[in-house]
C-alpha cells in the first residue's frame, strides 16, 4: 500500500471541531441498504459501509487545508520538515498522533517521580514533534521546560509544567479526534 493510498483515508468529517474555523464538508443523505442477522439486527453490506466511508472521508487536499486553518499550527513551518509537501506533512501528523498517549505516559511518569534527567529527554522529544508538525507556540513552552529540567530548575519546572500540560492536552485532544485510517 503506497503513502497515498494511506492519506487517502483520513478522517470523518463530523469530528471536525467548529473552534477549527473550517467550513465542515457536507454530504447528502444517504439510504444505506442493510442486511439482518439472525439476531434481528441489522449490518451494513460491504458494498454499502465502504461507499458510506468513502462518502465521510475527506481527501487529503481538505485535511491539509483544515490543518493550515488552525491557529496552532504554523503550515509553512511543518512543510521544511516534510520531504513530500502537503502529503508529507499529514504523514507526519499521523505519526505524532500515534505516538501522543505513550509519550505523555513517560513524560508524567517522570514528571511525577521527579526524574528530571528522563523528563528532559521526554520534554526535548515532545519539543522536536511539535516543532515538526508547525505547533510552535507549544514547542516553545517545551524547550523551556527542556531547558529548565536541563539546568535543574526545578521550580520552574513544577511551576510551568501544569500549564504546558494543559496547553498540550487541549491541543492533542483535537488530533486525537482525527480518524487517521490506515490503509
Amino acid at each position: 500500500i503506497t503513502l497515498e493510498n494511506k492519506l487517502m483515508r483520513w478522517f470523518k468529517p463530523e469530528l471536525i471541531q467548529t473552534h477549527m474555523r473550517y467550513e465542515e464538508k457536507t454530504v447528502g443523505e444517504d439510504i444505506i441498504e442493510g442486511n439482518n442477522t439472525s439476531d434481528g439486527e441489522s449490518t451494513l453490506s460491504e458494498d454499502s459501509e465502504e461507499r458510506n466511508m468513502k462518502e465521510n472521508m475527506m481527501t487529503p487536499d481538505e485535511i491539509y487545508k483544515m490543518l493550515s486553518s488552525m491557529e496552532e499550527i504554523d503550515i509553512e513551518e511543518a512543510g521544511q520538515y516534510s520531504f513530500d509537501g502537503a502529503e508529507g506533512v499529514l504523514a507526519n501528523f499521523a505519526i505524532y498522533k500515534g505516538n501522543i498517549d505513550e509519550v505523555r505516559e513517560r513524560l508524567l511518569t517522570a514528571y511525577d517521580e521527579k526524574d528530571y534527567k528522563n523528563y528532559e529527554i521526554t520534554i526535548h522529544s515532545i519539543k522536536s514533534n511539535l516543532a515538526v508538525i508547525g505547533v510552535m507556540g507549544i514547542s516553545a513552552m517545551a524547550k523551556e521546560l527542556e531547558m529548565a529540567s536541563k539546568a535543574m530548575e526545578t521550580d520552574t519546572v513544577e511551576e510551568k509544567h501544569p500549564v504546558f500540560l494543559k496547553k498540550w492536552d487541549e491541543f492533542n485532544s483535537v488530533i486525537k479526534k482525527i480518524d487517521f485510517q490506515k490503509g
